[in-house]
């Protein structure tokens, strides 16, 4: 496991218990992190990112963008990396980046990939489709509130936000809104063991087979 945050902060983990803390030569925040293709990619503040084989040793990559990059993930054989300031980057190798930000003008701050397409969730006007990565299209038209995090699982995609709102779709496009039913904020979403599993302010986790009948889970 490999977790990423403020200061340029990097820490590893063989079993989610035991961390240790990873040197690089970054000291700017760090906002997300994946794995793909044998390698794991952190995004940083002011636009920059990093690369490791292993998780220990992180290389800064030349090129990035102006603005802040705040989530990243793999998928059809390419990174894909979203940020504020309709920041788009993507790479075929997790090296070497192009700038895609003039292809939507949108304000992101999740994304991940299922079913073969990208999905990307952001303020109240980002929920948007990719199949490359590099052409984006919006499906929202100002619907549905801020969402914070999306996640892929059981043949459908998942996303929270504001007021623990939670949206459901299977295609990407159409989407249904739901209640967590919790108020808090939710700011983070990921699925595994047939559950999705979502964090937001003031300590709260909810837990869902579906993304529509949700559960308090033990904080």
């Amino acid at each position: 496991f490999v977790a990423v945050g403020s200061g340029g902060s990097i820490y590893t983990s063989g079993d989610g218990r035991s961390w240790t803390s990873q040197s690089a030569d970054y000291s700017g925040n760090l906002r997300g992190v994946t794995y793909g293709d044998g390698r794991f990619v952190a995004l940083g503040s002011g636009g920059r990112i990093l690369t490791s084989r292993d998780g220990w040793t992180w290389k800064v990559c030349p090129g990035g963008v102006s603005g802040e990059l705040r989530a990243v993930t793999f998928g059809n054989n390419v990174f894909v990396a979203l940020g504020a300031d309709h920041a788009i980057m993507t790479s075929t190798d997790g090296l070497n980046w192009v700038d895609r930000s003039r292809s939507i003008n949108a304000c992101f701050q999740s994304i991940t990939f299922g079913d073969g397409k990208f999905v990307a969730v952001g303020c109240a006007d980002t929920l948007d489709t990719s199949s490359d990565g590099a052409s984006w299209k919006n499906w929202s038209r100002g619907a549905y509130p801020y969402q914070r995090g999306v996640a892929w699982g059981d043949g459908r995609f998942v996303a929270v936000g504001e007021a623990g709102s939670t949206l459901v779709s299977r295609d990407g496009v159409s989407w249904a809104r739901h209640s967590s039913g919790v108020t808090q904020r939710l700011l983070g979403i990921a699925f595994g063991k047939n559950r999705f599993v979502a964090v937001g302010g003031k300590g709260v986790i909810v837990t869902s087979p579906d993304g529509i009948s949700w559960a308090i889970g033990e904080q």
